[in-house]
């Protein structure tokens, strides 16, 4: 299973992280496109995370920016602003929902959020799953909720990272 993105030296553009002049609630709201190639044969559904890692010195844990289960294994094109635009899969919660934050960021916090690094450029990592059937998943679902779902299911993973610019 492969990952596929038209990405310059692995580098989110500029529309898709905090230097976009498409801002909701501060954030960088329009996902990325990308592909799945290679898929097993018995996948039914797809899901997939996109976590920042590099923001644990920075924040004290790994920042989740989008989390999405149960995409039709016949879909493996997802265009610019999918996290928006789809109102038929499920869509996780990002780091955004933190009963640490006081603001309200209900206008963001189920979709995805790009690349806002603090500090210096971070390493982002997508990975997408690929699963023998639909998982039991509520909307507005958390990362670890999807790993544990995720179990017994899983057929294959792909892990693609990039690099969000300071």
């Amino acid at each position: 299973m492969q990952i596929k993105t038209s990405f310059t030296d692995g580098v989110i553009p500029d529309r898709y992280s905090k230097k976009t002049d498409e801002l909701v609630q501060g954030c960088a709201a329009v996902s990325f496109p990308f592909q799945v190639l290679d898929l097993p044969e018995a996948c039914e559904t797809l899901a997939w995370s996109l976590v920042d890692y590099d923001s644990i010195p920075v924040c004290g844990f790994a920042y989740i920016h989008w989390v999405v289960a149960n995409v039709p294994a016949s879909q493996t094109q997802f265009e610019a602003d999918f996290s928006r635009l789809d109102k038929t899969h499920l869509h996780g919660v990002n780091s955004l929902v933190s009963k640490f934050l006081t603001d309200d960021f209900s206008l963001v916090d189920h979709y995805y959020i790009g690349p806002y690094p603090p500090d210096k450029d971070h390493r982002y990592t997508l990975t997408v799953y690929a699963l023998d059937s639909q998982l039991d998943l509520p909307e507005g679902f958390h990362l670890n909720e999807l790993m544990h779902a995720t179990e017994g299911h899983l057929l294959a993973k792909a892990e693609a990272d990039f690099i969000g610019k300071f």
